[in-house]
């Protein structure tokens, strides 16, 4: 009975993050019974998941040895071009952003 009382006092708090986090563990435990100790190591799992995303690092991006800011850009690709040295801007593309539209011109005609 003290972990469901627990439990509302956290809905009733101010902290927007805490109270969705309460309401949604209430869903999910139903009614069932729950002891402090079992919802005690939810808050604590809980907590470290909202002091990692409070990071300058994304979650997402915790897994690349090299970064965020050197995600994939060893693998961008030379332009298609076979007069051009440059990069294309994405992974995807084969052309360089000047190749790309002097195409466009040549494509369109009025341009």
């Amino acid at each position: 009975m003290a972990a469901v009382e627990i439990t509302q006092q956290v809905i009733k708090c101010d902290d927007p993050d805490w109270k969705s986090w309460a309401l949604q563990y209430s869903l999910k435990v139903g009614d069932a019974t729950y002891t402090v100790d079992y919802f005690l190591e939810d808050v604590q799992r809980h907590d470290k998941m909202q002091t990692h995303t409070k990071q300058k690092t994304p979650l997402a991006l915790l897994g690349n040895p090299h970064g965020a800011n050197k995600a994939n850009k060893s693998k961008l690709r030379l332009c298609a071009n076979p007069d051009c040295k440059r990069q294309t801007p994405g992974l995807r593309l084969s052309l360089c952003n000047p190749c790309y539209r002097e195409r466009q011109k040549k494509l369109c005609g009025t341009c």
